[in-house]
């Protein structure tokens, strides 16, 4: 039988595709489930891209041949990425996805994308990925209202979580946003648990009830101090709706002063601005200049105690001048904000050697040249989290020693990791300051810092099994000397799988806890609060070079926490 080139062309056409296929016969299929963070429902219509974490890899586009066969036809660029949307079980697939290592992500509307997945594969096969999470967001949604319950444009409206810092409680931000032209605001946030709603009025607004007064920062429904507010539960999936905050108006004050050089010459330009020396930290006034020698002006204070802030950046480096300001019936002058003169620091850090591998050589010598610490990473933090310092980095000598020539006077913590050991000693002057702070000033004496590569092992095991769509716990591991109750003694792990081990604790009393991922983790800073939690904790005692196994339940956070 002769055909003409078109009956050709079709008895061909199913060989020729059969044909093209031939160079992607290893590809293989990815497959998963997006869920909802909240519930563990299947989320539908949910989109999920697939891209080489190489650059390298390629995804195929499909056809199909008569009966139902499935081959690639065209290959993708290679580097590029593909999307689907799920099914209505919350489900996807990729097909004809070439060997290679791929990040999976899925993204919704309403949703905060969760982190993403990384699947490896290897030939022609079918690999399912992680589950993916998306979180529902939680939601505060109200109304902001004057003294006449009229509603208020443009007011800066925030959530604020509830946080102990060195036994002090502080506010820290959320998420926020403006009042419209109803006065209406609506908040969406991935975090979750108790908060104080605050509003705070971008421009100067006169009450009309009190006159002479200003409407201040407010919390909700109507305090003046974030303590006495009434706090609001924020769960994902679950809006707070229809909340009304009322403005409350205040008497309001200037602060006037100047900032000043080391020598007592103001600095031009100097800025400078004021934040509540306690409870919401975020509540800081506008910065203003200082114009000259004139000094600077900072108006519309409410009664209060305050930190008055200006950072200078020299040639050198960064300064700051503070001062504590109290607030009360009158216009507070003649405040000086003084550069402070730049200390040295020296001492040494005391670093083994990193521990061997068990069936390692055990004749190696340090090799002149190449010494260890070379690689460490210490660090002056300053203590105040309030941005009136910065933390200097400790570069060492080949013995160890060290020198900082112009460190700002303050107190500041010392941090740093070191693999394969933990912080043993932090002297001054031969006082032991383990875990206190270090005030940095003229004519102190020398500091060391000491690691030691003792340190035990723990194996933490999960009991029980655990919901779907549920965020994997968190190991607590807290020093039961509450000196210690800190970083980098205070632990928190995030456990995936069943289990854990962890290396080079530092020996001492522990306190354990596997907590839900969503709760209060601000108030383990807070010893009342641990007092609570003391009764599920688990004690271990970590020894020298000790190996510690432990099994963990997983422990609700106390009622109305």
């Amino acid at each position: 039988m002769r055909l003409n080139r078109w009956q050709l062309g079709a008895w061909l056409a199913p060989w020729m595709l059969i044909a093209t296929a031939a160079p992607f016969a290893r590809a293989g299929e990815i497959t998963g489930v997006v869920i909802d963070q909240a519930t563990g429902a299947p989320v539908e219509r949910a989109q999920v891209t697939l891209a080489p974490r190489d650059q390298q890899g390629s995804i195929q586009v499909t056809g199909s041949l008569e009966g139902g066969a499935s081959v690639n036809i065209t290959p993708a660029k290679p580097g590029g990425a593909a999307a689907v949307l799920t099914d209505a079980e919350g489900r996807y697939k990729f097909t004809g996805v070439a060997p290679g290592i791929y990040t999976v992500q899925a993204r919704k509307a309403g949703y905060f994308s969760g982190p993403s997945a990384t699947v490896e594969l290897e030939g022609e096969e079918s690999v399912t990925a992680d589950r993916l999470r998306l979180t529902p967001p939680s939601v505060v949604s109200g109304v902001v209202l004057d003294e006449e319950g009229e509603p208020v444009q443009g007011v800066q409206v925030q959530l604020l979580a509830r946080r102990m810092s060195r036994n002090e409680v502080i506010y820290t931000g959320w998420g926020g946003t403006a009042t419209d032209d109803q006065g209406r605001f609506r908040i969406a946030s991935p975090q979750s648990g108790k908060v104080v709603v605050s509003a705070r009025p971008f421009v100067p607004l006169l009450s009309t009830k009190s006159p002479g007064q200003e409407y201040v920062t407010t919390y909700y429904p109507e305090a003046l101090e974030p303590g006495a507010a009434q706090m609001v539960e924020i769960k994902p999936g679950v809006p707070v709706e229809n909340l009304k905050l009322k403005l409350r108006a205040s008497p309001v004050f200037s602060i006037r002063g100047r900032v000043l050089d080391a020598d007592g010459q103001p600095l031009p330009q100097a800025a400078v601005s004021v934040r509540p020396k306690t409870g919401d930290l975020g509540a800081v006034s506008p910065a203003v200049r200082q114009t000259g020698a004139g000094g600077f002006e900072i108006p519309r204070m409410p009664p209060g105690d305050y930190i008055a802030m200006a950072p200078h950046f020299g040639s050198r480096q960064q300064r700051s001048a503070f001062a504590e300001v109290l607030v009360r019936d009158a216009d507070v002058s003649g405040l000086e904000l003084r550069m402070a003169r730049g200390v040295k620091v020296s001492g040494v850090v005391d670093v083994p050697l990193p521990p061997m591998p068990v069936d390692g050589p055990s004749d190696i010598v340090p090799v002149e040249g190449m010494d260890h610490r070379q690689s460490m990473r210490v660090f002056l933090t300053p203590s105040a989290r309030d941005g009136s310092g910065r933390s200097y980095s400790i570069e060492t000598r080949e013995d160890g020693t060290f020198t900082l020539t112009d460190v700002q006077p303050g107190r500041y913590e010392i941090s740093g990791f070191q693999y394969g050991t933990y912080l043993a000693s932090v002297t001054v002057g031969g006082e032991e300051r383990l875990g206190r702070e270090v005030e940095v000033r003229e004519g102190m004496g020398e500091l060391r810092i000491e690691y030691r590569a003792d340190g035990g092992m723990l194996n933490v095991r999960v009991e029980g099994a655990r919901p779907a769509g549920e965020r994997p716990p968190v190991l607590v591991i807290m020093p039961v000397n509450p000196e210690l109750r800190r970083q980098p003694f205070l632990l928190m792990y995030s456990i995936g799988g069943r289990s854990v081990e962890l290396r080079s604790l530092r020996p001492g009393d522990y306190y354990l806890w596997m907590l839900p991922a969503a709760g209060p983790f601000e108030m383990l800073y807070d010893a009342e609060f641990v007092a609570r939690l003391e009764k599920a904790a688990k004690r271990v005692t970590i020894e020298p070079d000790g190996l510690h196994e432990v099994s963990l339940p997983v422990t609700e956070w106390p009622a109305g926490s």
